[in-house]
């Protein structure tokens, strides 16, 4: 069963509870003692007028749990879109750099078919031959692969033909697992 006791201050010492407490002149605070002793004041009546409450905790100053959680949930909304824009951003960077990467490798390849003789075109680059044959792997040409999953192709439309067209191909794999190609097409004569 909760406690309660009363304060008082300001009164005549002289009043027959021994409140202290005048018709004039009163203030009063009722503590109430709670089984999680935690202490709240209450009004109080006495002689038909209602005491004053004197509350322990200011209540124009601080926030509310209500406004600490509407000003919590605003920041987690604020910080998830700058998250993934700030995610996006990077991805798109990443995107930019392996094109960078590929448009290097497609023009060594174009570089190095333009300074292979045309009897030697179908020998060291074969049609269709991915990454090359074991006497002239593409890496080697490009330096290393260095794009996730990294293939280089090259094709062409007519191996009979001349001008001999040639279609170097690069494909690699993003980091999100989406497959990207960059190509490029060159004629080569005799």
């Amino acid at each position: 069963m909760p406690g309660f006791f009363v304060s008082a201050e300001s009164g005549t010492p002289n009043h027959p509870l021994g409140l202290g407490v005048s018709s004039k002149q009163y203030t009063a605070t009722v503590v109430a003692h709670l089984p999680s002793d935690k202490a709240r004041c209450m009004p109080f009546r006495y002689g038909g007028a209602l005491l004053q409450e004197f509350s322990m905790i200011n209540k124009s100053s601080g926030m509310t749990l209500m406004e600490v959680l509407v000003a919590t949930l605003v920041f987690t909304i604020a910080m998830s879109g700058l998250l993934t824009s700030l995610n996006s951003v990077r991805y798109l960077f990443d995107i930019s750099k392996n094109f960078e990467v590929a448009g290097q490798n497609l023009r060594d390849m174009q570089e190095r078919i333009r300074s292979t003789t045309f009897s030697d075109m179908l020998t060291l680059f074969p049609n269709g031959d991915i990454d090359g044959p074991a006497g002239n792997p593409y890496a080697t040409i490009v330096g290393g692969y260095t794009l996730m999953s990294e293939q280089i192709t090259v094709a062409y439309a007519n191996a009979t033909a001349e001008p001999l067209e040639t279609r170097v191909t690069v494909a690699w794999q993003d980091r999100q697992g989406r497959f990207q190609t960059v190509g490029a097409s060159t004629f080569k004569a005799r």
